[in-house]
């Protein structure tokens, strides 16, 4: 189904969010008249762009009238009203679905567990720098959809989420997996549905190459369900050794190149190279420029971001860090230096005894900074994890707000060593949203140092 099929028809956007608006925007300025309308589960705004929001009882009928129902990422596609709706034989849709049904150039689409933001948003950077035009659009932005009627460009780099891959009915021209893990339990239902609905984005065409991170175990594990899979992380594909970046036996560059903390980052620009090559970039004969390029990329706002430095302490900003897992990470790329980590939020079910292991068997002193609402249980599984493994380095403490977290962490840690705001869960419910956890934090940081929580 394409934009344009929606002409006419009784549509509902289900969800006043920013996906909902762009098929607004778009309809409008590409003069699709239909009969539409807003529903929303929550609070908020009465109008979007041109359209009324309606609630309650009135929400339900209008969704039950409706021909075509656009659902927003925010609304899982397993909710029993979804099925209902199915079944009655309402066709239900998305935007990523519209803007993929439309005739686009060169698409690349990434997604994973973590890592996605940051890869989709080097692969942009490494095509600007070879010259050529490029859209970053998806999770990490603007929806794809709100560009229709603009003008093309060369590439399109798309970061998916899962949610957004659940139903996709397309595939791109290449795709990007760089890590897989347990998460968004709570909107997929189940492990397995997680991973089924995360691989869909790459199995509705064979002709899709598929970049896969070899060096992420659950990546891996996966390689063999997907089409026409490209390694990354290993050779003889794009991979790292002894400090260089690697293609087979070639060396490209060093990894000195990549100003991004964390061995971590440098599987993500083997696979954001390896795009690159799967789409027709000869990476030995750019090597210059891409080498330059990534000399310029900036790490993005909330992923181990430094925001200050006083007293001979980093405070660091690793907000968009919402599983376990990527918490992990953001551990191992401070392996030799002092963490006071603060860690906690949402509690979506996910296992954190990997990480409470992980903290346990650091060399480095750690002190956990454990944050509602599933702070104690998160200092539980250290507990649990240290009976196993004494460690005088770890020190796990249950606070009652992020305020209180930086205040203790400001007085307690060491010169040299790191603050390191990585949650590894979801900021609902105390916050807006992630970014809004990470502006209180880096406030705090300020009130506290009297630094202006600028980056170093």
């Amino acid at each position: 189904m394409r934009l344009s099929d929606l002409s006419g028809r009784r549509v509902v956007l289900w969800g006043a969010a920013r996906e909902s608006a762009a098929v607004i925007r778009a309809a409008n300025r590409l003069q699709i008249p239909f009969d539409g309308v807003v529903v929303d589960d929550g609070e908020g705004p009465d109008s979007l762009e041109s359209l009324t929001v309606i609630r309650g009882t009135d929400a339900r009928l209008a969704l039950l009238n409706a021909e075509i129902v656009i659902r927003s990422p925010g609304v899982s596609r397993y909710r029993p009203e979804v099925e209902a709706l199915r079944a009655k034989g309402v066709i239900t849709t998305t935007a990523t679905n519209l803007w993929f049904a439309e005739p686009h150039s060169h698409v690349i689409a990434v997604t994973g567990t973590k890592g996605k933001s940051t890869t989709s948003s080097l692969i942009a950077h490494l095509w600007r720098a070879l010259g050529f035009s490029v859209c970053l659009a998806g999770n990490i932005g603007r929806p794809p959809i709100d560009y229709l009627g603009e003008d093309e460009p060369q590439h399109w780099v798309i970061e998916v989420s899962s949610f957004q891959a659940s139903d996709l009915d397309a595939s791109p021209d290449v795709g990007v997996l760089t890590s897989l893990s347990p998460e968004h339990l709570d909107w997929h239902g189940s492990d397995a549905r997680y991973i089924e609905d995360k691989l869909n984005v790459f199995l509705q065409s064979k002709a899709t190459k598929t970049v896969v991170n070899m060096c992420d175990p659950g990546a891996r594990s996966v390689a063999n369900r997907l089409p026409n899979v490209i390694a990354s992380g290993a050779a003889p594909g794009v991979h790292v050794d002894g400090g260089w970046f690697a293609h087979g036996t070639e060396q490209l560059f060093p990894t000195s190149v990549l100003g991004l903390v964390g061995s971590h980052n440098l599987q993500l620009a083997c696979a954001a190279l390896t795009a690159l090559e799967a789409s027709g970039i000869d990476l030995v004969a750019r090597r210059s420029e891409l080498s330059s390029a990534l000399g310029t990329f900036e790490a993005l706002p909330h992923r181990l971001r430094l925001i200050a430095e006083h007293n001979g302490v980093s405070y660091v900003d690793d907000g968009l860090s919402t599983t376990p897992v990527a918490t992990i990470a953001a551990l191992e790329a401070f392996a030799d230096r002092h963490v006071s980590l603060l860690v906690g939020g949402y509690d979506r079910g996910l296992s954190y005894v990997d990480l409470a292991g992980t903290i346990a068997e650091r060399n480095a002193p750690t002190h956990v900074l454990a944050l509602p609402d599933n702070g104690s249980r998160i200092a539980a599984d250290i507990h649990n994890a240290l009976a196993r493994a004494p460690s005088s380095a770890t020190r796990v403490e249950e606070v009652a707000s992020l305020e209180e977290a930086v205040q203790i962490a400001v007085a307690l840690t060491p010169v040299g060593g790191v603050v390191l705001l990585s949650p590894g869960a979801a900021s609902f419910g105390r916050f807006q949203d992630y970014a809004d956890r990470s502006a209180q934090f880096i406030a705090s940081v300020a009130r506290h140092t009297g630094s202006d929580g600028a980056s170093a």
